[in-house]
């Protein structure tokens, strides 16, 4: 019979399969003196770039472990963007305020 093809559902992948980068959490946000990264699961975040408004480095640094700290006081008061980049090359921007 000439029906539709069945299709089975791909299996989830575990957790160790999972390198993708995922939306990590960045707090407190605005931030003052510190700001931290967490990783959230099946995350692997590697390293991070700070960015001004105009998209300038400010602060760059490895990430290691799950919740990395990053001395942030030094900064000027305004608007960044912080990027997480994996071993992958992939990356994601979170914006956060610096008060």
């Amino acid at each position: 019979s000439a029906g539709m093809p069945s299709f089975k559902p791909a299996p989830a992948p575990s957790a160790i399969e999972n390198i993708s980068l995922q939306q990590p959490e960045v707090y407190p946000n605005p931030a003052s003196d510190h700001l931290s990264i967490k990783n959230v699961s099946g995350n692997v975040a590697t390293g991070y770039n700070i960015m001004d408004v105009a998209g300038r480095i400010i602060l760059q640094g490895s990430v290691t472990g799950n919740v990395q700290d990053i001395d942030v006081s030094q900064l000027a008061k305004g608007c960044y963007m912080i990027r997480m980049t994996n071993s992958k090359s992939e990356s994601k921007s979170i914006p956060f305020v610096k008060d």
